[in-house]
């Protein structure tokens, strides 16, 4: 005959993850700092893409005079093919 086992203990203590005012502070400060480094790590990327958008001109003069161009056109083909499919 089977018997069924006791169930396990329950061994989540809420008095073990508590904390004091001061604690919670500190994680929130620490937690701030890491929001705004990611958020300037983020503007910072934004800026570069914005920067190198200027630039871009000159970019797309030298490909459209290289031999890469008509390669080029076939993949803008097929990225338009996709998008208005």
């Amino acid at each position: 005959m089977t018997t069924a086992s006791p169930p396990p203990p329950n061994s989540f203590d809420p008095d073990n993850f508590r904390m004091t005012i001061g604690e919670h502070l500190e994680d929130l400060r620490r937690r701030m700092i890491f929001g705004l480094l990611g958020f300037a790590v983020a503007i910072a990327g934004c800026a570069s893409i914005f920067i190198s958008s200027a630039r871009a001109g000159s970019v797309s003069a030298a490909v459209e005079t290289s031999s890469i161009a008509p390669a080029m056109e076939s993949v803008r083909m097929v990225v338009f093919l996709q998008v208005n499919s």
